[in-house]
């Protein structure tokens, strides 16, 4: 996304608001914008800027309008729009899936408030559910699972029954580039809080 003025919420808004006219009927509220990367660009390149919504539901609007376009194009400058999301935040939501499964094969109907919590209506009450303790809690899940986790597009681990296999650290080998020393301590604090609910191993030495 690239920006022609100092003032960068006066290129955002208008976008925004091209982009989803149709499906928000009010003004669109930012909480800040502002340049990711180094300010300094070479003429002729695109610029990185991340916004921030204000309203959760203007920010869902948006991006839904963004999926159903195959190109955005705002003052004669092709613009791409992605949610950027945190390692952790995506690894977290990744570590529910058991729940969202569980829903999914019930009928029962969810969505995903902001960073990370699962909201659904169960037992004719509504429940947010922030870790995957209270989602055992209250969906009645049992003490395991079995469930594909992803984490940098590489590393496959699954957990299962209590004591089916040991748990291991990941080797180097299975990531495609080596990973930073702050995805290294994300992954391990996931692994964990994984490790609690069942041994955690590769399956492709299952």
């Amino acid at each position: 996304m690239q920006a022609h003025s100092g003032n960068l919420e006066n290129y955002a808004l208008p976008l925004f608001r091209h982009v989803a006219l149709a499906l928000i009927d009010k003004d669109i509220t930012l909480d800040h914008t502002h340049r990711a990367g180094c300010p300094v660009r070479t003429p002729g390149t695109s610029q990185d800027i991340l916004t921030c919504f204000h309203f959760y539901k203007q920010k869902e609007l948006t991006m839904e309008a963004v999926r159903d376009k195959t190109a955005i194009t705002f003052e004669g400058t092709k613009v791409d729009i992605f949610q950027d999301l945190a390692a952790i935040t995506l690894q977290r939501r990744m570590a529910r899936r058991p729940a969202t499964t569980f829903l999914w094969k019930k009928g029962v109907r969810y969505c995903c408030d902001h960073p990370s919590r699962l909201i659904s209506i169960w037992n004719k009450e509504r429940h947010r559910m922030r870790t995957i303790e209270e989602a055992q809690a209250v969906l009645g899940l049992p003490s395991y699972w079995r469930m594909t986790l992803t984490i940098a597009g590489q590393m496959r681990c699954i957990t299962h029954q209590r004591n089916h296999a040991a748990a291991r650290e990941p080797e180097q080998s299975m990531w495609p580039n080596p990973p930073s020393p702050k995805v290294k301590r994300e992954t391990a604090a996931l692994l964990k809080q994984l490790q609690q609910h069942g041994n955690i191993y590769d399956p492709e030495n299952d």
